[in-house]
């Protein structure tokens, strides 16, 4: 089951590093956490990965986001509510709830600890 969730992931992952609209390291971080419940190769695998592994090793560890990721990660949600809200001012409580979320995700990111 964890290797299935892993590779799940890990696909969402890879499809995230082509689709901007996709995110590719909340999907990796996910994917390690499975990959560390038993099957460490493929673990090791993600964790070694050149531009991806330092970012996850920073995350699995210590928690941390570094500033450069934190604040792309921040431009891109603020990117990818943008359209949907606009599209969605004809209808108050849809964009709320959009608003809201972004918010959130926007809250979540900047207060997590920088290396």
């Amino acid at each position: 089951m964890t290797l299935a969730a892993g590779h799940f992931f890990a696909g969402l992952g890879v499809i995230g590093a082509f689709l901007p609209i996709i995110p590719t390291v909340p999907f990796l971080i996910v994917a390690a956490y499975f990959y560390n419940k038993g099957h460490p190769d493929f673990h090791h695998k993600l964790m070694t990965l050149p531009k991806i592994g330092p970012l996850l090793a920073d995350w699995e560890q210590h928690k941390i986001i570094r500033k450069e990721a934190k604040w792309g990660a921040v431009g891109m949600v603020v990117m990818l509510f943008a359209w949907p809200i606009y599209f969605q001012h004809h209808n108050l409580g849809m964009m709320i709830a959009l608003i809201l979320i972004e918010l959130a995700l926007i809250i979540f990111i900047i207060t997590r600890k920088s290396k």
